[in-house]
């Protein structure tokens, strides 16, 4: 199952336009560093460690949507949490 790294939230009660702003500005953010690897690679402080080619070719096999498959790698690891006494209700 993938696994969620980070994820953005908001309050239930918060203002229908200001999430749906957000959520717009993020949707645009991740469009434009998706369509922008080679040149943020290239001015990456990373390499010194790793090339270019190297950190964009890592960063296209990551996942940045949350599909159904995402919602259900994070209730198998909120359930493991909970087995293990982590987290309770």
């Amino acid at each position: 199952m993938p696994f969620v790294f980070a994820l953005w939230i908001s309050r239930r009660d918060g203002k229908d336009e200001a999430v749906a702003q957000l959520r717009h500005d993020l949707d645009a953010a991740k469009a434009d560093a998706v369509s922008s690897f080679d040149a943020i690679a290239s001015n990456s402080p990373y390499t010194s460690h790793f090339t270019a080619e190297t950190l964009t070719a890592y960063w296209r096999t990551i996942s940045y949507d949350l599909t159904p498959r995402h919602m259900d790698g994070l209730a198998l690891f909120e359930k493991y949490l909970r087995e293990l006494g982590i987290i309770d209700e």
